[in-house]
Order: C-alpha cells, then structure tokens, then sequence
C-alpha cells in the first residue's frame, strides 16, 4: 500500500550513517524502486508511525518521492506489554525533540557507536524499566506518575531515580 511521507510519523531520534550509507547504496542500485515496505502501526489515533524502515524512508525522501510503500506491524508484534509502552515513549522522545517527519532526522545522523549508545541504549535502558514495572509495583506507580507528569521515566530525579536504579540492578 502506498501512503504519502508526509502522512508517516517517526518514532526514533536519530540515524545510523553507516545504515544510511549502506541503505543508499542499495537503493541507488535499485533507483530507488523494489525496496522492502516501511513498517507502520498506529500507535496514536489517527498516526501511523515508522517502527522499522527509518533509514529507508529517509533516503526516499531525499530521493524526491512522495510516496513510500508501507506494511502494517503485526498487532501481536506491538500491542505486548513491553512493545506498546516502548512504542509510546519513542513518540513522546520524538515529540519533546521536536522529531515530527521524517526530514526532521537530516540533522540527526550519527555514527553507529554513538547511534548504539543514544538510541539503541535508551531504547534497552526503557525496556529493562518497563520489565521492572511488571515485577514491581512500586515501580510501575513511579512509572505512571512519570507518565502523567509528561515526565521520561528513565530521567527521573532524587528518591525516585534511586528507587529505579535499585531495581534495575537488580535485574543486571
């Protein structure tokens, strides 16, 4: 199914360049045409969100087109107790950034080990504290009032940034 750039949301702060790079290649190869479809889901109503195919979606649109083959996750795949959460906080990282379209990452490109270490490690550091949660009560209502406070749980402060570093390592 083909749906405009402009109507996809991005979940994810940055790029890899070594993935752009090897991404352009290919797709240059291609002319930019017969690529695998940009993974979407509607996280938020009326929002479809990229989930996988950031790089390729942003080199298309570098490309000039308008329009971006997509699939639909699979609602198993992101409705979980994990996925959905973390799905969720990327949107809110993107929206406190000021991460909205796709161009948006143009200036957001970084190599792969500070690629790891931003986004992949925030994304890890989310999914051990969304694991917690489950096992933890308290946490989990640490974890809500952050939440509704338009806070980032994993950047809490004072007691309760102890708290979540307690039992996150124990988890380690």
């Amino acid at each position: 199914m083909l749906v405009e750039i402009d109507a996809l949301s991005v979940g994810q702060l940055y790029l890899d360049q070594n993935k752009i790079e090897k991404n352009g290649q290919l797709l240059r190869a291609a002319q930019f045409e017969g690529y695998p479809p940009i993974e979407v889901y509607e996280i938020f109503p009326g929002q479809l969100t990229i989930l996988d195919g950031n790089s390729r979606c942003y080199l298309l649109y570098l490309a000039g087109k308008k329009e971006v083959e997509v699939t639909f996750a699979a609602t198993e795949e992101v409705e979980t107790m994990i996925m959905r959460p973390l799905y969720e906080a990327c949107l809110r990282w993107c929206q406190k950034s000021g991460v909205y379209h796709i161009a948006d990452l143009s200036q957001r490109i970084l190599p792969t080990n500070v690629f790891m270490e931003k986004w992949v490690g925030r994304c890890q550091q989310m999914i051990a504290l969304l694991q917690a949660c489950q096992e933890d009560s308290n946490l989990a209502i640490l974890f809500e009032e952050a939440l509704q406070a338009g806070k980032d749980p994993i950047a809490l402060s004072g007691e309760r940034k102890l708290l979540l570093d307690e039992v996150l390592s124990q988890k380690n």
